[in-house]
C-alpha cells in the first residue's frame, strides 16, 4: 500500500490569505523569474479533492492524508474562504472517496474557536487526525495546551508544521525540541514532524532514535533539496534510513511542490520507489549500503500503515 502522509485539499485559491500568496510569488519569481512564478502560482487553483485523486491514481498511491491549511492567524490576515467551510471540504473529499482520502483537522490551535472546530470535525464529519501549523508561538506554548489536551484524549496523530518556511513562518517557532516536550507531556498524542523539520534536520534525526514509535516525520518539501543536489538528497535518505527507518513517512505536501522545474506528483513517489546508491560508491568500501526493497516499502506506506491503524 503507497501512503501520501502530508497533502492539502482546498477549493480555490481563495482558501489563502492574499499576504501568504504574494509572499511565495516574490520567493518564486526572485528565484526563476515571472514566468517561473506564474507556473508555480497556478498550482494553487489545482488543490481540489478531483486533482488530486487523478494525480493519485497516474503515481499509483492509495491513500493520502490532507488537511486544510489555516493560515489567518500566521498572516493577520483571513482569507476569503473562511477555516471552517475548509475544513468540511475536507470532510466532503474523505466521504465521496473513503478508501482513498485520509482527512485531518487543519486548525490553527490559537484561534478562539480551535477545539469547536476539532471537536466538530471528530464527532460530526468523521476527520481522523490534526494538522497544526505552529508558525508564531512555541507548541508549548500554555495558549494552545488545552488544544493538545484534546488532541491527547482522541489519541489522534498531529502534524506539526516544523523547520524554516517563507516569510511570515518564523523557524524559531519550528524547533522539533518542542515536540519532545510534547512527547513527554502527552503519552497518547501520535506526533508527525513535518518536512523533516527543514534546517533542524540532524537534530530531529538525533531525537528520534530515541523516540521510536512517539513522533515521526515525513519527506514533503524534500523536493527542492532532490532538485538541487540529489546526491545529498540520496546521502540523507541513507542516513535516516540508517538511523530511523520505522519513523519515516511518504509525504508531498501537495498539490504546492509539483511544478516544474520540481518533480511532478507522480515523479517524487517514483523517485523514492527507485532510491539507489552508485554502484561506484558502493564499490569503495566506505560502508555505504544500497536501499532495500523493505526500507522503500516502509517509506512508501509501511510505516503510515503503523501510525494510522490501517490493516
Amino acid at each position: 500500500m503507497i501512503i501520501d502522509g502530508h497533502a492539502h485539499l482546498w477549493e480555490k485559491r481563495e482558501a489563502f490569505p492574499d499576504v501568504f500568496v504574494n509572499s511565495l510569488c516574490r520567493i518564486w519569481e526572485s528565484r526563476e523569474g515571472k514566468e517561473g512564478m506564474e507556473r508555480h502560482l497556478a498550482t494553487l487553483d489545482h488543490g481540489t479533492v478531483e486533482d488530486l485523486i487523478n494525480d493519485m491514481d497516474e503515481a499509483g498511491v492509495d491513500k493520502a492524508v490532507v488537511s486544510p491549511v489555516d493560515f489567518g492567524i500566521l498572516c493577520e490576515e483571513e482569507p476569503r474562504i473562511p477555516i471552517l467551510r475548509q475544513n468540511e471540504y475536507v470532510a466532503e473529499s474523505q466521504e465521496k472517496y473513503p478508501d482513498r482520502i485520509i482527512g485531518f483537522v487543519g486548525v490553527e490551535a490559537l484561534r478562539n474557536t480551535a477545539i469547536e472546530i476539532l471537536e466538530k470535525g471528530v464527532t460530526e464529519w468523521g476527520l481522523k487526525g490534526v494538522k497544526i501549523f505552529t508558525t508564531r508561538y512555541k507548541a508549548t506554548d500554555e495558549r494552545i495546551q488545552p488544544f493538545l489536551e484534546k488532541v491527547n484524549e482522541l489519541e489522534f496523530p498531529v502534524l506539526f508544521h516544523q523547520g524554516i518556511g517563507p516569510l511570515p513562518f518564523l523557524m524559531q517557532y519550528g524547533n522539533p525540541a518542542d515536540l519532545d516536550v510534547l512527547a513527554l507531556r502527552y503519552p497518547k498524542m501520535k506526533i508527525i514532524a513535518a518536512h523533516v523539520a527543514r534546517g533542524w534536520d540532524d537534530f530531529l534525526t538525533e531525537m528520534l532514535t530515541y523516540r521510536v514509535g512517539r513522533i515521526y516525520t515525513d519527506l514533503s518539501a524534500k523536493q527542492p533539496l532532490f532538485l538541487s543536489s540529489p546526491w545529498r538528497f540520496t546521502m540523507q535518505m541513507r542516513y535516516l534510513m540508517d538511523r530511523i527507518p520505522n519513523s519515516v513517512l511518504m509525504g508531498t505536501d501537495w498539490p504546492t511542490l509539483t511544478s516544474s522545474p520540481l518533480p511532478t506528483y507522480k515523479e517524487w513517489f517514483d523517485i523514492i520507489r527507485n532510491l539507489k546508491i552508485p554502484e561506484q560508491v558502493l564499490q569503495l568500501g566506505l560502508g555505504i549500503k544500497d536501499f532495500s526493497q523493505y526500507e522503500k516499502d516502509l517509506i512508501l506506506g509501511e510505516n503510515a500503515k503503523h501510525l494510522l491503524g490501517i490493516e
